[in-house]
């Protein structure tokens, strides 16, 4: 039996952005798709450049595990992980 809930809640993600993404990450995983995008909100970014030592938004194109990060993203408060359907084998 696959469960697909995560432990993990929205009051945990401010004591760890990166853990949080994570978690969203495996979810995406358990239901057999492929991490596309992490959109951060705006307390989310402000945490995670805080986690990782950063002092501003990078200019250039940031990737965390492999997947692009796009911060301060308007529509979203908070954390979001984008997936794709894994394509199926063609054999």
């Amino acid at each position: 039996m696959i469960h697909l809930v995560s432990p993990w809640t929205i009051h945990n993600d401010r004591l760890s952005v990166s853990v949080g993404i994570n978690a969203r990450i495996g979810i995406l995983k358990r239901q057999k798709k492929i991490p596309t995008l992490i959109r951060l909100g705006g307390w989310a970014t402000g945490y995670f450049l805080k986690e990782y030592g950063m002092t501003h938004v990078p200019k250039e194109h940031y990737y965390y595990a492999g997947i692009l990060v796009k911060f301060r993203d308007p529509k979203i408060i908070g954390i979001a992980v984008e997936g794709i359907d894994i394509p199926p084998n063609k054999e």
